[in-house]
């Protein structure tokens, strides 16, 4: 047995050392990058691109086809390596496009191989016994890349953010450079062209070319200084979810044999013990995920602010979350995740939220065309299996499909698809509504802050105005808090610089300023709730007769600083979290004072990012620095809120579940309109729909997922398809190659990709309407042919929320 401890521990750690050794010799400054990149910064890179995508997709192909992951392990593990090495490859000629994308492949390898060991070397190991070798290893593998990352920059020059690191590994990129000024007549310098505003003596066309060039190597050099210590900081984290998953063990103890059987059945004692383990791992695996969704989030929410982690942690977020599903389908008995989930109390409540429709819809928007392609191979490799004679029954034999496949089509036709795209179209909108919606906020707040700049006003003026300006926007649901925050920073700054006065002035008094205005838009955004709460339509949309949303309630109507309630007000998004509480009718003063926290957590530390954006030299780093802070105590006080929630939930679900008077117009409304909803799923059925209905509903849920699917590669993409590269710090009236937008606001929308987007969307936006108008009024219609006994029963919700924007009562 020690033996086998000794290995475990030995084997964790190379799976966490070796892809981080890869990441620090071959994609960072320590190493060898400027060499590997100089091999792909040279004529036919685009070929080379294709040649290696088209490779990896024949490899993975080849992999489902011919089943190698069952062929004996000399066939399967040096397949394993030559198709890491195709994608890793591609992964590399994508490094100017995308320049974190090598760093991470090498990080989620680790996870692989860990997901490896425990599925087939070590699956006789306890899950604790795992997890801490797990954890151990990926904080000292992580603790090494800083300390070798610190000393690293420190043996250079002990200021960690100086911009000489810019330029001195900006010329060891001797390849790059000549490579992306292989059309240019001159000279190109990084610290001349990129780091100065020398280039106006230039041609408009060479200007842009210079832009174009500086912004490539900008994000290569920061990826090759930084990719350290963000690699090292993911370790970190993901010890920190290891150590999470871990208290899943002690938790165990809680609950009763009682609470885990039900009156369908009786779980063994040895099936309850292996239950209640199941069930741990779901709960943190719950959290850990939501925790890495607001990693994404927060990383999305700040890209004006700290371009130089956002990309990475973004795509942390979401390489995360993948990740723990795959662990979650290793660990997972699948025969007993049945039991528990119709079984136990937590088991219905899981099953209830992955049978509702919103997290379907989710899930196509994240695997999307992959589902028809996967489909597409496993009928595919049932030919090949029939062929090779590998059936295993003579079902499997008479199917077009494997037994893997044939379940998950039994599964999608049960699915209501119509109503399931039209939320595909919805989540879709919101995340097109995210991008776009910061990029419009930002060059509002960069119009603005020059226009107060010129106005020559005193601070009192400006302070109002400020006041003024930042309480209409957070009235705004799309615009976010930070960029609120950062706006007040910038503009007092600026102020600040222009008046000669100091810039910690100017810090303190955006702050008193912004934190005085938070209180005052909660306060505006409450009552807004409040009069839209007095609708039961609201009541029933937001769940006020549901578990998780008196959950909620019974946490925020704690009193003083409570940490469930504080973290809630603090880390939720602005304008929805006190709407909600104005649907509630919570206490105000109490709600004012749990909001209270936001001021250190991220008012300040936004204000102040805000102001050192203002500042030239490498008060960008800094800035970038006390964003990722703060978003990190986001991302924590996010993951306690969704435990204190699902704890709340559980321990007080008979109490939460009983009926309440002051709910009782929201359960006669659904009984009222319990026979419309009937007939409305009747008349949805995707089998009864026309086929010219159909076929707008797959069009416009097509056109929205591809154009949120653009935005993002435009999020992640070096060189910009959609939107071009703008912060509240530049200037409107610059020209394009200086980072401005050549005095026309239109400009921020690249041609033709940009506008094919906002115009597709609109297009989904009408189809999307026409859709649900069409559905709202064929119910009604077949509702009257049923006789006028119902009439008055039959109230049609779907005006309230079921589109684009809110259909019109007919």
């Amino acid at each position: 047995m020690p033996m086998l401890y000794e290995s475990l521990m030995g084997g964790t750690f190379l799976a966490a050392a070796l892809p981080d050794a890869m990441v620090v010799v071959c994609f960072s400054g320590i190493g060898f990058s400027h060499r590997i990149l100089g091999l792909v910064a040279r004529e036919g890179r685009e070929v080379i691109q294709a040649l290696s995508a088209a490779v990896s997709f024949l490899a993975l192909l080849l992999y489902i086809l011919l089943d190698i992951g069952r062929a004996p392990k000399k066939v399967w593990l040096p397949y394993a390596f030559v198709s890491f090495a195709c994608v890793l490859a591609l992964s590399i000629s994508m490094s100017l496009n995308y320049s974190w994308a090598s760093p991470f492949l090498c990080l989620q390898s680790s996870f692989v191989l860990l997901g490896y060991m425990r599925n087939n070397v070590y699956s006789e190991v306890s899950t604790k016994d795992f997890f801490t070798a797990t954890a151990l290893s990926l904080s000292i593998c992580g603790s090494v890349v800083l300390a070798i990352w610190m000393g690293w920059r420190m043996s250079v020059h002990f200021d960690l953010f100086t911009t000489e690191f810019d330029i001195f590994y900006a010329a060891k990129n001797v390849a790059l450079t000549s490579y992306l000024s292989r059309d240019l007549d001159l000279a190109f310098d990084y610290s001349t062209h990129c780091m100065s505003n020398n280039s106006s003596a230039y041609e408009q066309t060479v200007r842009e070319s210079l832009g174009a060039a500086c912004g490539i190597l900008n994000d290569v050099v920061q990826m090759q200084q930084w990719c350290p210590a963000v690699v090292g900081a993911i370790n970190i984290m993901s010890a920190v979810c290891c150590t999470f998953m871990l208290q899943g063990q002690a938790s165990m103890k809680g609950p009763r044999v009682s609470e885990q059987r039900t009156q369908e059945g009786m779980l063994s004692e040895e099936e309850l013990q292996a239950a209640l383990r199941l069930q741990a791992i779901l709960k943190r695996s719950l959290l850990v995920i939501t925790c890495l969704a607001a990693i994404a989030y927060a990383a999305a929410s700040t890209s004006g602010s700290a371009a130089i982690f956002t990309q990475a942690f973004y795509a942390f977020g979401i390489g995360g979350a993948v990740t723990i599903l795959g662990y979650v389908y290793v660990e997972t008995d699948h025969a007993l995740l049945h039991k528990l989930m119709t079984q136990t109390r937590f088991g219905k409540i899981v099953l209830s939220v992955f049978r509702n429709e919103w997290m379907r819809a989710f899930l196509i928007c994240m695997f999307n065309f992959a589902i028809p392609v996967m489909l597409l191979v496993d009928l595919l490799r049932q030919k090949v299996r029939r062929l090779r004679s590998m059936a295993t029954s003579p079902e499997a034999v008479n199917d077009k499909f494997t037994p893997m496949g044939r379940r998950v089509i039994d599964d999608l036709r049960a699915w209501n698809w119509a109503m399931i795209l039209r939320k595909v179209d919805i989540l879709s909108f919101i995340c097109i509504l995210l991008f776009v919606g910061l990029k419009a906020t930002y060059v509002f707040f960069s119009w603005l802050n020059y226009f107060l700049l010129a106005s020559e006003l005193n601070t009192l003026a400006m302070c109002g105005l400020v006041f003024v300006i930042g309480f209409l926007m957070f009235m705004l649901p799309i615009v976010p808090g930070t960029a609120v925050y950062l706006f007040s920073g910038v503009v007092l700054g600026f102020y600040a610089a222009s008046t000669n006065k100091q810039l910690v002035e100017g810090i303190i008094l955006g702050s008193v300023l912004t934190s005085v205005l938070k209180h005052v838009a909660c306060t505006g955004q409450y009552f807004i709730g409040y009069l839209a709460g007095k609708s039961v339509h609201v009541q029933r949309f937001v769940g006020v007769d549901k578990v998780p949303t008196r959950a909620m309630e019974m946490i925020l109507n704690k009193r003083g600083f409570a940490l469930g309630k504080v973290c809630i007000l603090v880390a939720g998004p602005d304008f929805p979290t006190s709407v909600l509480c104005g649907i509630l009718k919570l206490n105000i003063p109490q709600m004012l004072l749990g909001t209270t926290p936001v001021i250190f957590v991220s008012i300040i530390p936004q204000v102040t990012v805000g102001a050192l954006l203002t500042v030239p030299g490498n008060a960008k780093e800094y800035s970038a620095v006390a964003t990722v802070f703060a978003g990190a105590l986001q991302v924590l006080a996010t993951l306690y809120v969704s435990y204190k929630i699902l704890k709340t939930a559980e321990e007080n679900y008979q109490e939460l579940s009983q009926h309440r008077e002051e709910h009782q117009q929201v359960a006669e409304l659904t009984k009222q309109e319990a026979s419309y909803t009937r007939k409305f799923l009747e008349v949805s059925s995707w089998p009864r729909l026309p086929f010219y209905v159909r076929a707008m509903i797959v069009l416009s849920s097509t056109i929205f997922w591809g154009a949120a699917f653009v935005l993002v590669i435009d999020f992640f993409s070096t060189q910009k398809i959609c939107f071009r590269r703008f912060s509240m710090t530049d200037r409107i009236e610059d020209d394009l190659a200086g980072g401005g937008l050549g005095g026309n606001v239109w400009n921020i929308v690249i041609q033709p990709l940009g506008s094919i987007v906002l115009g597709s969307t609109l297009l989904a936006c009408l189809l999307h309407v026409f859709v649900g108008v069409w559905l709202d009024r064929v119910t009604r219609r077949q509702l009257q042919l049923v006789g006028p006994g119902l009439e008055g029963s039959w109230d049609s919700p779907i005006p309230h929320g079921s589109g684009c924007t809110a259909l019109a009562k007919q």
